[in-house]
């Protein structure tokens, strides 16, 4: 048993470690490694998330997802100036694929529910007929186990692909024209 949950803890741990992979290069010169950049704002400042704590910092680079930016050569498109050009880091197209992933899941859950349900109920019919065969007992123990497992997927699929709905509608705004600063300089923008 305490194998068990020295596994499961280990588990965790690596998917919290995996989660928070960015780093900022501060101007004082210091580097914060092991964060999540959700947010960069007009005067370099870098927003992030730190052991599940918020922090901003002026910084002059980072390095998000792998790809080393300068801040003063950095993208339009991860620039949050007045609008949310991006919400929470991530543009729509993220939020498009990752509600795609989350109905797949959903779908894939509902569907091994049922499966589980039925393979379930042939193994308590088959242990009713024969009691002494040990086909029907596994049949109703593999089809509960498949069941909740289906249960699992169901839900949080469908709580994912709710929220990424809502994260979608937040990215996607009406039409713009904004003046202000951007890297390559002052103009117009159009957002749409």
């Amino acid at each position: 048993m305490h194998k068990l949950l020295f596994i499961i803890a280990m588990l965790f741990s690596s998917m919290a470690i995996n989660a928070q992979t960015d780093i900022v290069y501060t101007m004082e010169g210091d580097t914060i490694s092991q964060c999540k950049i959700f947010e960069i704002t007009k005067g370099n400042k870098v927003s992030y998330t730190k052991h599940f704590k918020d922090y901003q910092v002026e910084a002059k680079a980072i390095s998000r997802q792998g790809t080393y930016l300068e801040l003063n050569e950095i993208p339009a498109e991860f620039i949050n100036q007045d609008e949310n050009i991006l919400y929470r880091g991530h543009d729509f197209t993220y939020y498009e694929q990752t509600y795609q992933k989350a109905m797949k899941l959903k779908r894939q859950g509902a569907l091994l529910t049922f499966l589980g349900l039925t393979v379930g109920t042939l193994g308590v019919f088959v242990t009713i007929d024969n009691p002494r065969e040990i086909i029907g007992p596994l049949m109703a123990v593999g089809g509960g186990g498949m069941m909740d497992a289906g249960i699992f997927m169901w839900i949080y699929g469908g709580v994912k692909s709710a929220n990424n709905r809502k994260a979608m509608n937040q990215c996607k705004q009406s039409t713009k024209l904004s003046f202000g600063t951007t890297p390559q300089g002052v103009g117009f923008r159009l957002k749409f």
